[in-house]
């Protein structure tokens, strides 16, 4: 069916929790049964619990590494995205 289709899981540090990390092992395995799936993690690039706090403000924004998430899709069919968050930065990217 669709075995020779590629595409990519996408989350934003979603396997913070338990629950989460195995919703997304149950949905990667049900793409891998269909699919060439990979999972791309994208982290945010700030450690920094202040600077993070402060963007989850209004006019604040969080800064995520969509750089390096982007340089690792080549040529996908699909993309799934898993949001956690609603981000500024997000939408305009």
């Amino acid at each position: 069916m669709g075995e020779d289709l590629r595409g990519y899981y996408i989350h934003y540090n979603a396997r913070d929790t338990i629950g989460a990390s195995k919703k997304i092992d149950m949905q990667l395995e049900a793409f891998a049964s269909h699919y060439d799936i990979e999972e791309i993690n994208i982290r945010l690039k700030s450690k920094s619990y202040v600077r993070n706090a402060v963007a989850l403000l209004p006019f604040g924004s969080l800064t995520w590494d969509f750089g390096s998430a982007l340089d690792k899709i080549k040529d996908p069919d699909f993309l799934y995205i898993r949001k956690n968050l609603y981000d500024r930065r997000q939408y305009l990217f």
